[in-house]
């Protein structure tokens, strides 16, 4: 039984998986000619894997090392019945944090303020005319799942009410109230921040598009920390350049990295991190553990135990 690693795995637990009896684990440029008949498990994913997939002919298993998974072949592990997990729960604590200092950023004059200092300004009474307190604030997020429901959490602690949007309005506590998932947004409901932590399917391809935009009345802030290609960029931009939105943070992109000629960059109320949000210190350790049970289970009964990703749907 042969894993195939496609991610980092530190020596302990390198020694952990040779621990499992009959287990081998092997790096793509130590393959040989008889190893791709006895590869079952793939470990993380990259261009290696596409490249070799068709010769890996019995795969049973695939750990990806993100939540999002649109960038693997889903099609084709559906066709051949190969089983999928995602590291989904592991990227809600820091991507809840990011959201809060993306808020925080805008509302206390941060951003504002750094600006002023690359010119060597102290614009005090400016500033202060334009902070506010995130408290009575309402924020929409596109998505309830674990980033969702941590962004919420810390939200209210923020004191901001937070309605959710999923796709089959069940109600998930953590929110004040669940929405249906509509093109738009209705005329008569005002949100001073729009935030996305939706995965990437065939529904929410450029879900946020000039229409979306068009609708929205209370010139809030948009967030996006969910995936690039959910938001139509020519019409964020020009969503921002028509003043639809106030500001805009946004961690991913349609194209990564971002190109140098965006116009984007040029926006003085747009924050840009280049897709860091989910990252932390022991984020590789959290990855490796979920894999682990996950093989673990496999092994001992067939099936993994968490995580599993619905092919059909994409999440």
């Amino acid at each position: 039984m042969k894993i195939l690693n496609l991610f980092k795995i530190s020596p302990e637990n390198e020694q952990k998986l040779k621990s499992l009896d009959g287990v081998a684990l092997i790096n793509p440029d130590d393959l040989k000619g008889h190893d791709y008949q006895q590869i079952e498990f793939i470990y993380g994913w990259n261009q290696k894997g596409d490249e070799l997939l068709k010769k890996l002919t019995h795969v049973k298993f695939v750990q990806a090392i993100s939540a999002g998974v649109d960038y693997l072949p889903l099609n084709e592990f559906k066709k051949r019945h190969i089983l999928l997990a995602n590291t989904s729960g592991i990227h809600a604590a820091p991507i809840s944090e990011t959201v809060v200092a993306y808020l925080l950023a805008f509302s206390r004059g941060i951003i504002w303020s750094d600006q002023f200092k690359e010119k060597h300004l102290w614009e005090s009474d400016k500033l202060k005319k334009s902070v506010f307190s995130l408290s009575g604030q309402r924020a929409l997020v596109y998505g309830t799942g674990n980033i969702g429901t941590a962004i919420a959490i810390r939200l209210h602690q923020l004191g901001i009410q937070v309605s959710g949007i999923n796709l089959h309005q069940h109600i998930i506590p953590e929110f004040d109230e669940i929405l249906p998932l509509q093109p738009t947004i209705p005329s008569n409901r005002k949100f001073d921040y729009i935030i996305n932590t939706m995965p990437l399917t065939s529904k929410t391809y450029h879900f946020f598009d000039d229409n979306f935009f068009a609708s929205l009345i209370n010139q809030p802030m948009f967030i996006n920390v969910g995936r690039g290609a959910s938001v139509d960029t020519s019409a964020l931009v020009t969503a921002l350049k028509q003043r639809l939105l106030k500001s805009a943070a946004l961690d991913v992109f349609e194209t990564e990295p971002l190109p140098s000629d965006s116009p984007l960059w040029q926006q003085s109320n747009v924050l840009i991190t280049p897709h860091i949000s989910g990252a932390s210190a022991n984020y590789e350790q959290q990855a490796f553990e979920i894999f682990w049970r996950n093989l673990n289970a496999l092994i001992n009964t067939g099936h993994i135990s968490v995580n599993e990703v619905d092919l059909t749907n994409g999440y």
